[in-house]
């Protein structure tokens, strides 16, 4: 009986790539792949990650989680305090929670004195 040719994986001979758009493509879905595990090991193992990659004609392709930006950062500054990107969005809410929070507040008081004027 004859065996049926395998559907495994080849082992390519790496070498430099010479005609530019396959070289282009291959960049291409090397960097999808790379992209897709580091963001399924930051998924997994809770971590902060980024790749950073040029290609030779200087066009820049990244990935971070949370953002390459914020892990540079703490790369950079080992000492500093972790700033998640969701700061912003937290300082938005809490200014929003603040402000709904003096409202109440004003009106407490308004209650407060009206209350004391029907006492009166």
């Amino acid at each position: 009986m004859a065996r049926l040719p395998s559907k495994d994986r080849k082992k390519i001979q790496l070498e430099r790539i010479e005609n530019e758009k396959e070289r282009a493509v291959t960049l291409s879905k090397w960097c999808n792949g790379i992209f897709k595990k580091a963001n399924e090991l930051a998924t997994l193992c809770h971590i902060q990650i980024a790749i950073i990659l040029f290609s030779i004609t200087g066009k820049r392709l990244s990935f971070g989680s949370p953002n390459v930006q914020s892990v540079v950062n703490k790369f950079l500054n080992p000492n500093q305090l972790d700033q998640q990107p969701n700061d912003f969005i937290n300082m938005a809410v809490n200014s929003n929670h603040e402000s709904k929070l003096q409202d109440f507040n004003k009106e407490f008081d308004e209650v407060n004195e009206h209350l004391a004027n029907e006492k009166k």
